[in-house]
């Protein structure tokens, strides 16, 4: 299948390795890896000042107070957070065979190539509006990896500045920025900036902002992964973009109170359904096992990916709809849908 350019930067001839915003700062909090201080440098926190709020002054039934109408107005007319969803991925002890699956056997462009980087190992294909990696690397404990959908990167409108500001008024709770840089001939470059999001997917820190600095060499790469993708027709599933990624919460109230912190435009929200443009959606349902639960791919025609999926005995059987056997892909649960 043909690989493209875009992310993440490689690394170079007598530098130090750049280390992919994906996967490098949800490494450290989960399994408490050490790192090199010299892949790293931190950004600044932006001061977090939080106001008292008044009480509203009593109206009449049926008015609405004062402060909270400007409040709403307000909320309206302020520019939204996040852009859209610029990766997700899932994590496995044989993700490189996962990503050769996606890749060869369901005929999906490769965003960049699978490869180690040192501390982990990565690649990720297209789903025509987004890129799907595949990671790996071994836990300090001991334990297996689990296979899963681990993580959600979210693009935000402005650079990390603008997002930490903006995190402080919503009261989104977050780590610091993270950095990661290269070391070369012109000196050192900042490749990204990931911030983790507190709370979205508890117990976990799935969630995080991701600020490429060169983000127009970025989309680049995956505007050209993505027409490969077309090129082919959406390879034999007839893959044209990922509609959902579904999230599981044991709370929905609890829940919908912090995404609506962080995704707060009126546009961009329904009932637990936030929307970005033509990236995909992200659901909310009601889950005893929290997390990232399944993920929604549209395809061109479900009878010929159906057909395709039950002619090579890949075709799932559980009662899901059209979707990939678990079986095939370490029991992530990846649905197809024509609508």
């Amino acid at each position: 299948m043909t690989t493209v350019p875009g992310s993440p930067p490689k690394p170079r001839p007598s530098a130090e390795r750049l280390v992919h915003p994906s996967i490098e700062s949800r490494i450290v909090p989960r399994f408490r890896r050490s790192r090199s201080r010299s892949l790293s440098i931190r950004v600044p926190l932006v001061a977090l000042a939080i106001g008292a709020v008044s009480c509203a002054p009593s109206t009449r039934d049926g008015e609405e107070p004062p402060r909270i109408a400007a409040d709403s107005a307000a909320v309206a007319a302020r520019p939204p957070l996040i852009a859209k969803v610029e990766h997700f991925y899932a994590t496995a002890p044989d993700a490189e065979r996962l990503f050769a699956f996606f890749r060869d056997t369901l005929g999906l462009a490769a965003v960049w190539p699978y490869r180690d980087y040192g501390g982990f190992a990565s690649g990720a294909v297209s789903l025509g509006n987004v890129a799907f990696e595949f990671a790996t690397w071994k836990p300090e404990d001991g334990a297996t990896l689990p296979t899963r959908f681990d993580g959600i990167a979210f693009e935000p409108v402005g650079n990390t500045d603008a997002a930490l500001a903006a995190l402080a008024r919503r009261g989104v709770a977050h780590s610091a920025p993270d950095s990661s840089t290269s070391v070369g001939a012109g000196g050192r470059t900042v490749g990204w900036v990931n911030t983790n999001l507190r709370g979205l997917i508890p117990p976990a820190e799935g969630v995080f902002l991701c600020d490429y600095v060169e983000r127009a060499r970025i989309a680049q790469g995956r505007a050209a992964a993505s027409a490969a993708l077309d090129g082919a027709n959406g390879g034999p599933l007839g893959v044209q973009s990922l509609q959902e990624i579904v999230v599981g919460v044991a709370d929905m109230d609890a829940a919908l109170e912090q995404w609506r912190k962080l995704i707060d435009a009126p546009a961009q929200e329904s009932d637990g359904v936030f929307s970005f443009g033509a990236g995909p959606r992200v659901r909310l349902v009601r889950s005893a096992a929290p997390g990232i639960h399944h993920i929604l791919i549209r395809v061109r025609s479900l009878d010929t990916a159906r057909a395709f999926l039950a002619g090579r005995g890949l075709l799932a059987t559980g009662g899901q709809g059209v979707a990939v056997a678990p079986t095939a892909i370490g029991g992530l649960d990846v649905r197809l849908t024509e609508r």
